[in-house]
């Protein structure tokens, strides 16, 4: 017997109407489309979440913030019917599937980081994002998801002649800023360019008590700016400050 097809909404509108016809508990996959097997593992994690009775719900839209000077948004792959027979089959309740109209009705993103003049001056140096993209609400602390995926992305984008390294998201800037106080954490340092991930290493190393950690490319940054979040939750609830240390490197 086939899967039922998905609820297709095209508008916040129609996904409020939706969403707000169920009463289970609900999980998110969000995507850009032109699904493959790492997005149907994470539909199969979010439907073994909320069971048989909650609801799944795929994105699918192609955002233009994703897409720096030079990459080509009009050549990314659109596979609509593709990826709703996929969704069908995984056994997903509803796709939501805006144009850009939808998500930016003035026309211009609502969120951009624009250097001005500052990228001009940074031209070939190394930039270290330090910054994670954090709210505070019911719960605790929650990382969100900026739109490239992480806030160093979003640097490197803003400054493509850069070379920009992500690190220093797990130390506390309180006890970072204290020169009298003694650091002792590894720094996982991400970076596309090979010159930015040993130039801040080396900047890490002169730090008594902190060691750099290569942690790969800017993709990593994701993970790792979020789990600062969870760093939070445990500094609040045991009252610490609580950093990294990863066992098993030499």
């Amino acid at each position: 017997m086939s899967s039922p097809s998905p609820v297709v909404a095209r508008s916040r509108a129609q996904l409020a109407d939706t969403l707000g016809a169920a009463e289970a508990e609900s999980a998110v996959v969000m995507t850009m489309g032109a699904l493959h097997d790492g997005h149907l593992a994470l539909i199969r994690a979010a439907r073994q979440r909320v069971g048989t009775d909650g609801t799944v719900t795929v994105t699918i839209f192609i955002n233009p913030l994703q897409f720096g000077a030079g990459e080509d948004l009009d050549r990314y792959p659109r596979s609509f019917d593709t990826d709703l027979d996929l969704c069908t089959a995984e056994g997903v309740d509803v796709v939501f599937a805006p144009g850009q109209d939808e998500m930016y009705p003035d026309g211009v993103p609502m969120v951009t980081i624009d250097p001005g003049t500052l990228a001009t001056e940074l031209e070939g140096k190394v930039v270290v994002s330090m910054a994670n993209a954090l709210t505070r609400g019911e719960g605790g602390f929650h990382a969100l998801v900026p739109a490239r995926g992480s806030v160093a992305a979003g640097v490197q984008a803003a400054v493509p002649g850069s070379l920009v390294s992500a690190a220093f998201h797990h130390l506390p800037a309180k006890t970072l800023g204290d020169l009298e106080t003694r650091l002792d954490a590894d720094v996982l340092v991400c970076a596309d360019a090979p010159e930015a991930t040993a130039a801040t290493s080396e900047l890490i190393e002169r730090v008594p008590g902190l060691r750099a950690l290569d942690a790969g490319g800017l993709h990593s940054a994701m993970p790792v700016e979020a789990l600062t979040a969870v760093l939070l939750q445990l500094n609040v609830r045991y009252k610490a400050k609580a950093g990294v240390r990863i066992t098993g490197v030499e």
